[in-house]
């Protein structure tokens, strides 16, 4: 009687060796994607967006050298999605050397997009100002172009370096300049 009862508990046992030990999840409790997951890592791209930033420039017309400068900029904006953003910005670059614009400036309109959660490009249009040291600005039309690296992705702030390459046509003469800025943003 002794073997019969080992014999019947051995094989009364639920679990059988070899099996996977994996546990079934009906289909309807399996994790499904959702729509914030296509946003992993925009998540702080949302509502109001500013910052302001600075750097060091150089400017060139057909009628003069490369000029070297300091630039600044301030933009604000809102986020249209977890990628896109309306911004409106300022731009200026200055210098103090004889025989140069002391000041270029544009006020541009455009959209910011985020390639991946720190890269980012800007394209923007609008209103410029070239102003010569004693005279008035002169106003005329302004694009503007930027790439940037976010290298600082903090909750409430973000440092980034970026790109940029402004065209200006202000009274019939074009200037260009070009800047290397570090900006600080919400």
């Amino acid at each position: 009687m002794k073997n019969h009862l080992v014999t019947l508990i051995l094989f009364a046992s639920p679990v059988t060796y070899g099996e996977s030990y994996r546990t079934h999840v009906p289909p309807q409790l399996e994790a499904q994607p959702t729509k914030l997951d296509a946003h992993v890592g925009f998540e702080k791209n949302v509502g109001l967006s500013y910052g302001f930033g600075f750097g060091g420039a150089l400017a060139a017309c057909e009628d003069c050298s490369i000029v070297k400068g300091f630039a600044l900029k301030g933009d604000v904006g809102v986020f249209l999605n977890h990628r896109t953003a309306l911004i409106a910005e300022y731009s200026m670059w200055a210098s103090s050397m004889e025989d140069s614009p002391s000041k270029l400036a544009t006020q541009t309109l455009g959209v910011k997009y985020y390639v991946t959660p720190r890269v980012w490009g800007k394209a923007s249009v609008g209103g410029a100002t070239v102003r010569f040291e004693g005279s008035d600005n002169d106003l005329g039309l302004g694009f503007s172009g930027q790439l940037g690296v976010e290298l600082i992705n903090l909750s409430r702030l973000r440092v980034d370096v970026a790109g940029r390459l402004d065209s200006l046509t202000v009274g019939g003469q074009n200037y260009v300049t070009s800047a290397i800025t570090v900006g600080f943003r919400n």
